[in-house]
């Protein structure tokens, strides 16, 4: 008798166990599967972002079309004329100093006159 209620008493306490490690084993599954679903539309939502749009094609012409466009240019007596042109004054100025630097003048910043056009 004392046998036997240990017996139904550690498979009472056992049975708990086994039965939530399959449910553990289940959860775990499930959880594997919504991640591969979930990895599964991250890939098509890149794709999607990748693929420009109608709406985006627009933006990009019409960004194009608003551009402002820097010219600078520099007359160096021993060196001659340079012309540099940029999206932004500074790059436009330093293009042209580059120009006139590479031909050997003498190029000082102050010298070089810059506008801007649309």
């Amino acid at each position: 008798m004392k046998y036997s209620m240990i017996f139904l008493l550690s498979l009472a306490v056992c049975t708990p166990s086994v039965v939530q490690a399959e449910t553990n084993d289940q959860e775990i599954q499930q959880i594997k599967q919504e991640v591969e679903r979930l990895k599964d539309e991250i890939g098509s939502l890149k794709q999607q972002l990748n693929q420009p749009t109608e709406s985006t094609r627009n933006l990009n012409i019409n960004h194009d079309a608003n551009r402002t466009q820097w010219g600078c240019y520099l007359d160096d007596v021993k060196a001659g004329s340079f012309y540099g042109t940029g999206s932004s004054e500074a790059e436009a100025r330093g293009k042209t100093l580059q120009k006139c630097s590479d031909r050997g003048g003498a190029c000082f910043e102050v010298e070089v006159k810059c506008s801007q056009s649309k």
